[in-house]
């Protein structure tokens, strides 16, 4: 992985949000907590506030980005992010009703959006290690409970009441 060119803020906090076992958890971390994690604890690691990105696939090494991941553009990242919060399997509908994004109306695409994310994280729709998919009935899909997730973000700071002028 190439130099991480943004930096983290040491007197910041930041918020872990990770998934294990269908288990969604929010713990806020100090500067020296975050950099303590180990992303290899994690299928997937992304830390928003430097940038850093792990997959690890189900075979071969981990796969590691920066500040994106090739070939998963805007709404892979939509569609990442909506398997990952609901847990269960979410139909075109479905998708396209909790995003109200327009391109999650046509299964078609979101089957190429899946397939573009899919080669991103290392699987096949013949392997599946994330991502599963239901045919029978109506077309679905879901991220695997069995893999495990952690998002690290910045904290937002609290606005200052104090007023120099006084």
């Amino acid at each position: 992985m190439k130099q991480n060119t943004r930096l983290p803020e040491p007197n910041r906090q930041y918020i872990e949000i990770t998934c294990r076992k269908g288990k969604i958890t929010e713990r806020v971390l100090t500067y020296d907590e975050m950099q303590a994690l180990d992303p290899a604890d994690d299928d997937f690691y992304f830390n928003k506030a430097t940038g850093e990105i792990r997959i690890q696939p189900q075979e071969g090494e981990p796969l590691e980005y920066e500040d994106g991941i090739p070939g998963v553009g805007h709404i892979g990242w939509v569609l990442l992010d909506q398997l990952m919060w609901a847990l269960e399997y979410l139909t075109v509908d479905e998708l396209y009703r909790r995003s109200n994004n327009e391109s999650f109306a046509d299964k078609e695409y979101v089957q190429a959006i899946l397939s573009r994310l899919r080669r991103a994280f290392g699987e096949s729709g013949d392997k599946p290690w994330f991502f599963r998919t239901r045919k029978n009935g109506e077309y679905a899909i879901r991220w695997d409970r069995k893999r495990s997730w952690r998002i690290i973000e910045k904290r937002a700071m609290p606005t200052s009441t104090h007023n120099e002028d006084s």
